[in-house]
This record gives C-alpha cells, sequence and structure tokens, in this order.
C-alpha cells in the first residue's frame, strides 16, 4: 500500500507525542495528511472552529502551527476529523451534508480514503506505539461501517451490517452472546432480520408451530 512519504512523517510524528493516542486525535492525525482532502473552512466558520480547536486542543496528537496560514490548514483538518468523528457516532447523512456544507460523494470518498490511512498508521503503530494499534483498528472497521464503538461485536456476524447491527442492538441484542441465547422468533421480529435470518443467528431451529404463527 503506498502513501505520500510526508504522510509517514506525520504519522510518525503523531504516535511519538506524549499526547496518548484518542479517537479525535488518530483522525486529525489521518485528516494532516497529504493524502487527504480536507474541509475547507469559511470565514463565517472560522471562529467556530477556533473555538473547537481551544476546547480540544488537548486531544489533538499534533500541535498547532504558530504560523496563521499553517493554522488556517490545520482547522481545516481539524473539521474533517469531526466530520469523520460524526460519521462513526452515527449521525444521519441529511445532518453531516447540512453541518459540513459537503456533498454524499465527499462523504464517501473521505470515508474511503480515512480507512486507506488509517491502515497504514496502524501497520506503523506496531513499530513505533504497538499500545496504539487496538484503537487504530478499531477506528478501522468504525469508519468503514459508521457505527459506534458498541456495535464492533456484532458486525463480526457474518450477514450483519450497520443498520442490523443497529437494529439488533436497540432491541436489547447487545452482544453475540445474546443473540446465540435468543430464540429465532425473537430475532425475527427485530426490523431487518426475519425468520431465516433469525435462525441462522440463533443456530437454533424455531419449532414448526411457532414457524407457523410467525408466517
Amino acid at each position: 500500500m503506498y502513501i505520500d512519504p510526508l504522510s509517514g512523517v506525520i504519522i510518525r510524528n503523531a504516535l511519538e507525542s506524549e499526547v496518548d493516542a484518542n479517537p479525535l486525535g488518530i483522525l486529525h492525525t489521518i485528516a494532516r495528511t497529504p493524502d487527504v482532502y480536507s474541509l475547507y473552512v469559511r470565514k463565517n466558520e472560522m471562529e467556530t472552529y477556533l473555538t473547537h480547536l481551544m476546547q480540544m486542543e488537548g486531544d489533538l496528537m499534533l500541535p498547532p502551527p504558530v504560523e496563521h496560514v499553517e493554522l488556517e490548514f490545520y482547522l481545516w483538518d481539524l473539521k474533517t476529523a469531526l466530520l469523520l468523528m460524526d460519521w462513526i457516532e452515527e449521525t444521519p447523512e441529511e445532518h453531516l451534508l447540512k453541518r459540513y456544507s459537503t456533498t454524499p460523494g465527499d462523504i464517501r470518498a473521505k470515508v474511503e480514503t480515512a480507512k486507506w490511512i488509517l491502515y497504514a498508521m496502524g501497520e506503523l503503530s506496531e513499530l513505533v506505539s504497538p499500545e496504539s494499534t487496538k484503537m487504530i483498528t478499531e477506528l478501522q472497521i468504525r469508519v468503514n461501517s459508521g457505527v459506534r464503538k458498541e456495535l464492533l461485536p456484532l458486525l463480526e456476524i457474518e450477514a450483519i451490517g450497520r443498520v442490523r447491527a443497529r437494529a439488533l442492538f436497540n432491541s436489547g441484542f447487545t452482544s453475540q452472546g445474546s443473540i446465540r441465547d435468543a430464540r429465532p422468533s425473537e430475532l425475527a421480529q427485530v426490523q431487518g432480520i426475519g425468520p431465516v435470518l433469525g435462525e441462522k443467528l440463533s443456530g437454533k431451529k424455531e419449532p414448526e408451530q411457532t414457524r407457523f404463527e410467525l408466517g
């Protein structure tokens, strides 16, 4: 996998930072790389993102530059990182489009590039900061699927994506064990599951009478 050599330097500097790895810091780091095209901060947004910077600086693994022009680019990258943070917090797309004045295609492009850079960051972290690797790997999955951390165990199940995982979680099936312990008929009631997938997920067959009643 090829990344810009400068991206490797930026990632390494972040991993060697005194700031512990954290989701915002990691996403801001990848937004700082030349491989990611950051979101433009408009003049009427500048004060908002300067305020965000003051509030979030402690989580950023790369310090803000002193020069005004460089600081402006730094804020572009912060805006991009916040878009990705909202994406992995399952913020509805229509809110993302309005909040960041962007398009569905641009969001998808940011997500695809972020996945790629996160993979590279995970590989480098094994050499530079092994304690950060697990979090980076989790973030790669979350960025790929656009989900909160709580859904990661459910995404490991075959045929379960972000929509079904959220439906299951919201219905009380918050772990793989709770799904295995459930009756197929219970799982079948979850939106997007149904009787066939319910049996597959639970690993059990529903009694014929119950299946007839459901049908």
